[in-house]
């Protein structure tokens, strides 16, 4: 049995909205925080990318194949953009560990 693309593409579409909802009214609105803005942002891109191209085949396939490109990008730039909004600054100790690794176990020198 095979499925096919239409309808994986209409399952995620269900997933995300409801991803969407959730992460919306339980997370964002209590925490307000910018990570969280950011992945709703993120999941109402990948929602409408994955609707767009739900019309690939249809008269209405040269708009909406680009358009599903653009938005699925700008979905993974958004998640991006989050992801970035959690990296806060390394303390200064935490550089003495890499900083030994790179440059190998010390030799002993003939």
């Amino acid at each position: 049995m095979q499925i096919d693309t239409a309808t994986l593409r209409l399952a995620f579409v269900i997933i995300a909205l409801t991803m969407l909802v959730l992460f919306y009214f339980a997370t964002f609105r209590t925490a307000r925080s910018s990570y969280c803005g950011w992945w709703c942002v993120a999941l109402m891109f990948f929602l409408a990318g994955s609707a767009a191209y739900l019309l690939d085949g249809t008269d209405q396939q040269w708009w909406a194949n680009p358009l599903g490109s653009v938005l699925l990008v700008s979905g993974t730039a958004s998640t991006w953009a989050g992801a970035r909004t959690l990296r806060a600054p390394a303390p200064p100790h935490m550089a003495v560990g890499p900083g030994s690794a790179a440059g190998g176990p010390p030799r002993a020198h003939r």
